[in-house]
């Protein structure tokens, strides 16, 4: 008798019986069957070692009879299978993420099913955290197919008519639904960016009318999802369809100001998905700021730095990336013209080495100013000769000396 896993057998049992349990006239026990079912499904499904298991998996996971795509459809009858359906989604959208760098071609035989689903879920499922779910999903299906040859199948257009659609009756969405509405339109706009040239501007104009709203009124709250959301998605957005300080100052500068609000906020937060998303948005597009970095280089570089130090390492590690792209950019735009930026020069300098001098120094400190020389050092040889012009730009030749060493250990780290 072999000893060796079928990695079907189990899959398809765990299926049928989810199926069967639609019937079941006693809804409330199957329903709690079926949650366990899942369960079990995800289980079985993180056993998988080989590529051949794994597109097994997802033809069982993705049948048209039996899998879990026809479940969600036929499941909507009864609010009693909406738990199951949360969970069922959710494990959907982390099956993908081990399916589409593994499994070739797998879009050209899913992708439009689980498009079609997500759409027809959305419409009928008016649960928030179902419907969440569904745009979650439907997000990971168009970042998984950029490069794809399906796009045509999936109907971008329809997709962003319906969505944005959504946004003339926003006031009556969940907020959670609406921030991630907001997410999906700029995400379409990045990785369908030829299907969206006409609709650029109408996010744009959303979004900053949404901000606006949101961010400075003085008698009420921000909605967090939906700052988030908005945050995220013109982050997306920005990607094909920039907005530079050079192209359009005006919305360039409304949108860092957006961020800067984000990640410094005048509120007390126990979550943190506003500055995150303010973080990835001024990491991601810092290039496109220029000026208004400039201007704001103090502030930013403080936040930044603190940041750095949060108890929450995904916050930490999120700062790090946001606080090494900003000091690259105030290092290219300083070397394009040090005379008129020496100050800045010489507030980076002064933080840098005081801090390398200082012995109560933490690591995350330290880390923080290397990590600062080391950008600089692209432009140190400009530095070097300013400095010997101007010997105040640093506090003494032990400085200048410091900073020369700091930019060559931060190259030997990178080696």
């Amino acid at each position: 008798m072999s000893s060796e896993r079928n990695p079907a057998g189990g899959i398809q049992v765990l299926l049928l019986k989810l199926h069967e349990s639609l019937s079941d006239e006693d809804t409330r026990a199957a329903a709690l069957r079926c949650h366990d079912i899942i369960g079990d499904l995800g289980q079985e499904c993180m056993l998988t070692t080989t590529e051949n298991e794994l597109a097994l998996q997802t033809s069982l996971l993705f049948s048209k009879d039996c899998g879990l795509l026809s479940f969600l459809r036929k499941s909507l009858a009864s609010d009693e299978f909406r738990d199951t359906r949360v969970e069922t989604l959710g494990f959907l959208e982390k099956f993908l993420d081990r399916v589409s760098p593994r499994v070739k071609g797998w879009e050209k035989t899913y992708a439009t099913d689980i498009r079609d689903t997500c759409m027809a879920v959305y419409t009928k499922e008016k649960a928030a955290k179902c419907r969440t779910l569904v745009l979650e999903l439907l997000i990971k299906v168009l970042q998984t197919t950029k490069a794809s040859s399906v796009v045509a199948e999936l109907r971008i257009c329809d997709i962003f008519n319906r969505y944005y659609g959504e946004l003339c009756q926003r006031s009556k969405l969940p907020d959670s639904v609406l921030g991630k509405i907001y997410e999906l339109l700029g995400v379409l706009a990045e990785v369908h960016p030829s299907e969206m040239v006409n609709n650029s501007d109408k996010l744009y104009r959303a979004y900053l009318g949404e901000l606006k709203e949101q961010m400075t009124s003085s008698t009420k709250e921000p909605n967090l999802f939906v700052v988030a959301g908005c945050l995220r998605g013109i982050t997306a957005l920005m990607v094909n369809f920039t907005k530079t300080m050079e192209e359009d100052p005006a919305t360039s500068k409304d949108i860092f100001q957006y961020a800067l609000k984000a990640v410094s906020p005048q509120m007390s937060m126990t979550r943190y998905a506003v500055t995150f998303a303010g973080l990835r948005l001024l990491a991601r597009h810092a290039s496109q700021f220029s000026s208004c970095l400039m201007d704001n280089y103090r502030a930013l570089f403080d936040v930044m730095s603190r940041l750095c130090g949060h108890i929450n390492a995904e916050m930490k590690k999120t700062s790090y990336y946001a606080l090494e792209a900003f000091l690259k950019q105030v290092a290219m735009l300083v070397a394009d013209n040090i005379e008129e930026h020496k100050s800045k020069l010489k507030f980076f300098m002064q933080k840098f080495c005081g801090i390398i001098r200082t012995m109560d120094s933490t690591h995350k400190e330290l880390s923080i100013a290397i990590r600062g020389y080391g950008f600089f050092a692209a432009v140190r040889f400009i530095c070097f000769q300013y400095s010997c012009r101007n010997q105040n730009l640093f506090d003494n030749k032990r400085m200048h000396m410091r900073f020369r060493r700091a930019c060559l250990l931060r190259q030997s780290h990178d080696a």
